[in-house]
C-alpha cells in the first residue's frame, strides 16, 4: 500500500483566501442539541460537493437519535465570515482497540449510514481542508480519528494526507466495493452498460416474467411521499425472509425501525424519497428502499418475497427500475453496500471504501497504530492471500 494511499479522510474544511477563514470550531453537542444548526445545514448542504443523501443534515440527525441517542457529537464547523462553508460530524466514544483503551472521534456513522465524508464546499477545498485539521489537531480530547466507509478520492482523504504530512501516524482499511451503474443516455438501451457476461442470467428474466404474469395481476409503482404504509409493507416483506429467521431484519429491532422510518419521513419530505414496489395480486412481491438526488438513485434496502424466488422477483424489479431510470434521464444507479453477486448482473463498475485513521503523535497513539491497526491489517492481508477476496466473484 503505497504511503499516499495510506493518507485518508475525515476533517473537514474551510477556505482561506484574500480573506482568512472565521469561526472554525469544534463544539460537542447532544443529539437534541442538533436542531439549531439543521437549517443552515440544509441549504450549505445544496451547494456542497457532497449532494447524496448520506451527506444531508436529516441522514446525520436520525442516526444520531435512533444509534447514539446518549452520545457527545462533536461538530466540525467551518465558516468564511457568517458563510458555512464545511461540516464534519463526530461521535465521541472510549473504547478498546486491540485491548488498548482509546479515546476515539468517529464518524457519526455506523453500518446503516452507506458511506460517511467531511462535507465541503466546490471552492478553496484544499486550503479549507488544511483549516479543519488545524482545527482537529489542536483539540486536545482525541487519541484516534476512526472514519468509516470513505469513498476513495473523498475530502477526508485529502485531510489525511495534512495529518501524515504533520506527522501523524494514519492508516487505512479498505471495506466496501459498491457496485453501481452508470445509466445510458440514450433511453432505448438502458442495459448497455451491463456487463456481457451476464447477458444469459438478464435473458432468462423474460421467461420468469412471463410465468409470473400467468400468477396474477403484476404491478410495479414508486412511493414518493406518504410512505408510512409502504414502509410498512417493506419491513413485513424483509422480515418474511432469511433476515426474519436470522434475526438482522428491520421489524421487530426498535432501533433499525427509528432509523428506517425516520429516515423514510425525512426523505419524502425533501424530495429525495423513490421507493419501488412490485405487487402480484396486490401482494408486495418485491420493494427497494430508494432514494433519489442530483440525478443519482441510491439502494440502501432491498426486500423480496422467498415463496416467489424462483420467479427472481428481485431481479425483475431491478429490470424494471433500471428501464424507468433511463427513460426519466437518471444518470447512475449506485447499489451501496458490498459487491454480491446479484449486482454484478447489472454492472461491474464499482467504488472503492476505506476505513480511515489518524493517531495522535506520541508513545500512546504510535501503540494504537502499531497494535490496533497495522497488526490486524497484516492479519487481514495474510486472511485474504489464502481465502480471497469475498467481494470478488
Amino acid at each position: 500500500m503505497s504511503a499516499s494511499n495510506q493518507q485518508m479522510y475525515m476533517a473537514y474544511s474551510a477556505p482561506e483566501t484574500a480573506q482568512p477563514v472565521k469561526n472554525s470550531h469544534l463544539e460537542r453537542l447532544k443529539p437534541s442539541q442538533l436542531l439549531p444548526y439543521l437549517t443552515e445545514w440544509q441549504t450549505f448542504s445544496y451547494s456542497a460537493a457532497h449532494r447524496q443523501p448520506f451527506f444531508q443534515p436529516y441522514w446525520f440527525k436520525n442516526f444520531a437519535e435512533a444509534f447514539e441517542p446518549d452520545a457527545t457529537i462533536a461538530l466540525l464547523e467551518a465558516k468564511a465570515d457568517t458563510r458555512l462553508i464545511a461540516i464534519l460530524p463526530l461521535v465521541e466514544s472510549e473504547r478498546f482497540l486491540r485491548k488498548i483503551p482509546a479515546r476515539v472521534l468517529r464518524s457519526l456513522s455506523g453500518i446503516h449510514s452507506c458511506r460517511f465524508d467531511l462535507v465541503s464546499g466546490e471552492e478553496n477545498r484544499e486550503v479549507a481542508i488544511e483549516r479543519c485539521w488545524q482545527t482537529l489537531k489542536d483539540d486536545g480530547l482525541w487519541e484516534v480519528i476512526e472514519a468509516l466507509d470513505v469513498p476513495k478520492g473523498g475530502a477526508f482523504e485529502e485531510m489525511l494526507r495534512s495529518a501524515a504530512r504533520d506527522g501523524y501516524p494514519v492508516g487505512i482499511w479498505p471495506t466496501r466495493k459498491s457496485p453501481f451503474l452508470p445509466i445510458p443516455a440514450d433511453p432505448g438501451n438502458p442495459f448497455a452498460n451491463c456487463p456481457a457476461e451476464y447477458e444469459g442470467t438478464r435473458s432468462r428474466l423474460k421467461a420468469k416474467r412471463r410465468k409470473l404474469h400467468k400468477q396474477g395481476a403484476l404491478t410495479v409503482d414508486i412511493i414518493a411521499d406518504e410512505c408510512q404504509q409502504a414502509v410498512d409493507q417493506f419491513f413485513t416483506l424483509e422480515a418474511s425472509g432469511w433476515k426474519g429467521r436470522k434475526g438482522s431484519a428491520i421489524k421487530g429491532n426498535t432501533v433499525l425501525e427509528r432509523f428506517y422510518r425516520g429516515v423514510a419521513e425525512s426523505a419524502a419530505r425533501s424530495g429525495n424519497l423513490r421507493m419501488y414496489r412490485m405487487t402480484l395480486n396486490d401482494e408486495p412481491i418485491a420493494m427497494q428502499f430508494g432514494l433519489l438526488m442530483d440525478d443519482h438513485y441510491y439502494i440502501p434496502k432491498i426486500a423480496y418475497s422467498e415463496r416467489h424466488g424462483k420467479f427472481s422477483p428481485g431481479l425483475l424489479l431491478m429490470e424494471d427500475v433500471i428501464t424507468d431510470l433511463s427513460q426519466r434521464g437518471i444518470k447512475e444507479l449506485d447499489f451501496l453496500g458490498p459487491r454480491m453477486e446479484w449486482k454484478c448482473v447489472w454492472t461491474s463498475h464499482v467504488r472503492e471504501h476505506a476505513n480511515l485513521y489518524i493517531f495522535r503523535k506520541g508513545l500512546k497513539g504510535r501503540l494504537l497504530h502499531s497494535f490496533g491497526f497495522r497488526a490486524a491489517s497484516a492479519a487481514r492481508n495474510v486472511r485474504m492471500k489464502f481465502f480471497g477476496d469475498e467481494q470478488e466473484f
